[in-house]
């Protein structure tokens, strides 16, 4: 251990790039579930995605938000969406979707 290493404050290890996100991680969360159109940056949704359950479905599409805002198809600040919006585009109930958002 270094001089250095002895004198940091070990409360700067929980200090986080909040825009920081791993790439790697997310890619592998959705390439099974959501593409991403490329030029509509629209989510293509893979075999399967009916059969998830409505908290897997909403959970998979605003990491697909994420991701469209992480590869600049988005504004940072459009990357949230209305209740109803992400229930028009997963097709979950927009009572359910709430009910999923609010826990």
């Amino acid at each position: 251990m270094t001089k250095e290493d002895e004198e940091q404050d070990p409360l700067e290890r929980l200090l986080l790039d909040k825009k920081s996100i791993n790439r790697e991680k997310l890619t592998e969360a959705l390439e099974d579930r959501i593409g991403i159109d490329q030029e509509t940056a629209e989510p293509v949704f893979r075999a399967g995605w009916q059969n998830l359950s409505n908290r897997r479905k909403t959970i998979y599409y605003l990491l697909y938000r994420k991701a469209v805002a992480a590869l600049g198809k988005v504004k940072d600040e459009n990357e949230g969406m209305s209740s109803r919006d992400i229930s028009d585009a997963t097709g979950v109930n927009y009572d359910t979707l709430r009910s999923i958002l609010s826990r």
